[in-house]
């Protein structure tokens, strides 16, 4: 680090050099290849289900209620009726969602997230490009770079829009770099404004670009000592806080006085403790699996091999940089306490993340694994340093193939095969008979669990429901589901249903409920077209395993972790059983159905209109 005396080689062009098109083809070209068959199934099929159903009642929620309705962003009572819920601390994802509420005019409503989630690896991919270039000063290393990360393990999440959103972050380090670098007044604002974007997207991300940019400002000033001394330095840094303040000011205000007067009203702020055990220092464990993809699984072994040749080539062109900043990433995202192989090392509770956790706002991060992609990110730019040590050593038809090369070996090892895809869901048409009934009144509607599916079904009936399903939810707010005689109820997993009683009836009659609702069958039942990747085998045993095959090779494994043979199947039937005793109890209360079809079966509330 002593040796490296800039963040970046003064000779270098900057990221205005011609390219960028070729570069935005290319990267488009390969999603359409790595993300298949997302680009064929725009308007017909969705990529997840679970907080998928959630981005689309987002979506939805802020086109007609806030755009059109003129409704606050921060509060509803479509949600957790009668009380209400404060939307503060739930992930809107404002710069997705703004798309994703123009696009749902275009097309259904899975097609806004079907083009949010392919737009993101084009973007991420040509973000990192520019980075790359203006550091390197090379188009080829830079072009691989950016592969490297757009399609880094971390961005396949296919249930959260907000966290498929990275692609800022190599812009945001681009502009922030050129500003203390270059002290450049104009992308200091640039960054300001950059920054402000992460923030709206996730909260979590907003964490991840302040200890991005504080462990960027650690180094320059331990690099270049003479900086303390440089006031445009510091007035450079002081546009850009500006810059950040005003622009996301008026979005922060309701999350931080949320924070701050309601926090003991959260339960859920810290992660539980499969979040902390996801990272290790041999791998990283997909999900709550019992074994763990290596590194050189995770990043890639070619992505290592190049990331090395970075470290050792080009610590003095610029790199030293990086390599601080994979220090300082992959020390947090460590969690709490080291662990080896799934054990925990006494003695190490001195890991940073232990801070972070103590700090107020900064402690929403919540999973320490979710900082991961950063490390892939880091590990992309020293990659493309690496590979331009490697090309400027070679003739320009060889600087050709061994980019080929490299970017076909990147693909090889990320390649996650053909992502999983889904029909969108049958809908019953009482909800659309109830969207056209002028009555005012509420719906407890019950299914497997509650993992946004009534949320995406109110975007059609568009009647209050009792529960909900929000990013972070306070005890308060669901005080009416969780009373004594309603808590039962619960969803279908509920084993006290039998407990379900007239005092329930009439709590739920008191919140101007009408209708009962109960799901026949579980959201991956319904999907037609799901495809299903078959295990061979069970669940992986109880003891630790590390991966250390290619990310494509060791793609089955990873299935496993998600569907296992038979579980879907077993899943429903479960689901069937539960059901029938569900509808017994309800009936005993309730009365016989007012409807059923092959989706669902509705009671009504007995004296629902006398009560009224």
């Amino acid at each position: 680090m002593g040796n490296d005396s800039s963040l970046i080689d003064d000779s270098q062009p900057t990221c205005t050099r011609p390219g960028w098109g070729l570069a935005l083809l290319g990267y488009g070209l390969l999603t359409v290849v790595m993300t298949y068959p997302v680009a064929f199934s725009l308007f017909s099929m969705f990529p997840s289900s679970g907080d998928y159903f959630q981005d689309l009642w987002t979506f939805w929620f802020l086109r007609t209620e806030v755009l059109e309705g003129g409704s606050s962003a921060y509060f509803t009572d479509l949600l957790y009726h009668p009380g209400g819920v404060n939307l503060a601390l739930h992930s809107l994802t404002l710069s997705n969602t703004a798309v994703g509420a123009i696009l749902q005019q275009v097309g259904p409503p899975w097609f806004a997230f079907n083009v949010l989630f392919f737009a993101s690896f084009v973007l991420a991919g040509l973000g990192a490009y520019f980075l790359v270039r203006y550091l390197t000063g090379h188009a080829m290393a830079a072009f691989v770079a950016g592969a490297i990360f757009t399609f880094s393990p971390f961005h396949y999440d296919l249930q959260h829009i907000k966290i498929v959103g990275i692609h800022w972050f190599p812009f945001f380090a681009l502009f922030f770099l050129i500003g203390i670098k270059e002290k450049r007044w104009g992308y200091a604002v640039l960054a300001g404004v950059t920054f402000t974007i992460i923030g709206l997207d996730s909260w979590y991300y907003l964490v991840h670009a302040i200890i991005l940019g504080f462990l960027m400002v650690v180094y320059r000033l331990v690099s270049t000592p003479s900086v303390f001394k440089d006031r445009r330095f510091w007035m450079i840094l002081l546009l850009f806080t500006v810059t950040c303040t005003v622009t996301l000011l008026p979005s922060a205000m309701p999350v931080i006085r949320e924070s701050l007067e309601n926090s003991d009203d959260y339960q859920f702020v810290r992660a539980g403790k499969e979040a902390f055990r996801a990272v290790d220092l041999l791998g990283a464990r997909y999900r709550n699996a019992s074994w763990l993809l290596s590194w050189p699984t995770f990043f890639g072994y070619t992505t290592l091999l190049l990331g090395v040749c970075g470290v050792i080539f080009g610590l003095k062109r610029g790199a030293g940089l990086w390599f601080f900043l994979l220090l300082g990433i992959f020390s947090l995202a460590l969690g709490t306490e080291l662990r080896i192989g799934g054990q925990p090392i006494p003695g190490t509770g001195f890991l940073p993340y232990n801070l972070i956790e103590e700090i107020p706002l900064l402690n929403v991060g919540r999973a320490p694994k979710r900082i991961l992609y950063l490390t892939s990110f880091v590990m992309a730019v020293l990659a493309g340093f690496g590979l331009k040590c490697i090309l400027s050593r070679l003739s320009r038809q060889r600087v050709v193939i061994v980019s080929a090369a490299s970017l076909l070996l990147v693909g090889a090892e990320m390649w996650q095969g053909p992502l999983p895809m889904q029909s969108p869901i049958q809908v019953s048409p009482f909800y659309e008979k109830i969207a056209n009934d002028p009555e005012q009144y509420a719906i407890y509607d019950v299914g497997e669990d509650f993992l946004g599916l009534q949320m995406y079904l109110q975007t059609i009936h568009r009647k209050p429901l009792t529960q909900g399903y929000t990013s972070l939810t306070s005890q308060s707010t669901r005080s009416f589901v969780t009373h004594p005689s309603l808590s039962m109820l619960g969803d279908m997993r509920s084993t006290k249903v039998d407990q379900f009683s007239r005092d329930g009836v009439d709590h739920l009659r008191s919140g101007n409920v009408r209708y009962v609702i109960a799901q026949k069958k579980t959201v991956g039942s319904q999907a037609k077209s799901r495809k299903k990747v078959k295990s061979r085998g069970g669940s992986p045993g109880k003891r630790v395993r590390v991966l250390y095959a290619p990310l494509s090779l060791a793609w089955r494994e990873i299935q496993q972790a998600k569907v296992a043979s038979g579980e879907e199947e077993a899943v429903a039937q479960e689901y069937g059983a539960r059901l029938v005793k569900y509808r017994s109890v309800l009936t005993r209360e309730l009365g016989e159905a007012v409807f059923e079809d092959e989706w669902i079966v509705v009671w009504e509330i007995p004296g629902w209109g006398e009560a009224r």
